[in-house]
């Protein structure tokens, strides 16, 4: 009998194709003249009807600014494509302006907030429509004083950035685990003896990890509430495994 051929994995395909885009990642335009030499990757759902991840490909800039740009792979033809147009986060060095990149928490591309030192800003979702960036502005307003009910609702996730150098992020890949960052409902206040306790002191459970300032944000779900910030130190938090 003819030997029956293996069914195609998409997602193995896609990762095959991403792991060459990654090697060769200084030699796209990302729209700047002043890039640092440093480049980062990762893989983010840009469509909510696929499963396939988009590869996002960033460049650091000497301004302080990094660029970003998306490649889809395209199972009907095998092959990953460069989308139109840039995305971009960090802090500019002069005009103010501010910007982070978080993925959606509903699996449908990236929330892109911008604003600047006045605090007056915008949050976008941006996805996929054919080969092209599609932005839609979901809240504007100010970071510091409005809410964005918009986003919290979608919910933010963490996007995990791995240097060029180190492939691991394309061994394989799942969706992001746990749920989306969300507003804490308002809590009863424990009644004291139920806490755990050492001695006479109270015992928090959770779990110390270093962050870096794009994570913090990540992880609080919000913008910048202290623009200005150093993005370069290290944050040592402690995530408390429940309300507390």
């Amino acid at each position: 009998e003819p030997s029956v051929e293996p069914e195609s994995d998409p997602i193995a395909d896609a990762l095959t194709q991403y792991r060459v885009i990654v090697a060769q990642a200084s030699a796209y335009d990302y729209g700047a003249e002043d890039s640092t030499g440093d480049y980062r990757y990762a893989l983010v759902r840009m469509r909510a009807d696929s499963d396939i991840p988009a590869l996002l490909l960033e460049q650091d800039t000497t301004f302080g600014i990094s660029n970003v740009l998306v490649f889809q792979y395209e199972p009907d033809n095998g092959q990953a494509v460069q989308s139109d147009g840039t995305m971009s986060e960090g802090v500019a060095q002069a005009g103010g302006y501010r910007g982070s990149l978080s993925a959606a928490g509903d699996g449908n591309g990236i929330l892109a907030t911008e604003f600047s030192s006045g605090g007056m800003g915008s949050t976008s979702r941006v996805t996929l429509n054919g080969n092209s960036l599609q932005s839609t502005t979901i809240w504007e307003g100010n970071v510091f004083e409005d809410t964005d009910p918009a986003s919290e609702e979608i919910g933010y996730l963490e996007i995990d950035w791995h240097d060029i150098a180190d492939l691991s992020g394309l061994d394989s890949w799942t969706p992001p685990a746990g749920e989306p960052s969300q507003p804490v409902p308002d809590q009863p206040e424990p009644d004291e003896t139920t806490l755990p306790t050492d001695g006479d002191r109270i015992v928090f459970r959770g779990t110390l990890g270093a962050y870096s300032y794009n994570e913090v944000l990540a992880l609080q779900g919000q913008s910048d509430p202290n623009p200005g910030s150093n993005m370069g130190e290290t944050y040592y938090l402690i995530v408390l495994d429940e309300p507390q």
